[in-house]
């Protein structure tokens, strides 16, 4: 079995409550009949390091990919995030001079 999500959307905000990373992420659907584009909100949970590079190298509104599994957590849907890339050209310009 499967249970693979690859979102690319904006983050909206972050949250961290306990052990709980959340992030937001803001991921547009395609234009519809009358010519709309409307979006989804979808939870993701990132921990260590992967919740780390959100917190120091992004900021609300910047432009994300998050590859991960979908998770049931208590009825709540939410993307478990395995890995990211921060797709903004001054974001990967930063990892890049880090050597991240």
């Amino acid at each position: 079995m499967l249970n693979q999500i690859v979102l690319v959307g904006r983050l909206i905000s972050t949250k961290e409550e306990g052990n709980k990373k959340d992030i937001v992420l803001e991921v547009e659907r395609p234009f519809n009949e009358e010519n709309i584009r409307k979006s989804d909100m979808f939870v993701c949970r990132a921990w260590g390091c992967i919740f780390n590079k959100i917190i120091n190298f992004t900021s609300q509104g910047d432009l994300l990919a998050i590859k991960g599994r979908l998770i049931n957590d208590n009825g709540e849907y939410i993307v478990m995030a395995e890995n990211i890339s921060l797709l903004n050209k001054k974001q990967n310009n930063i990892l890049k001079n880090n050597n991240i």
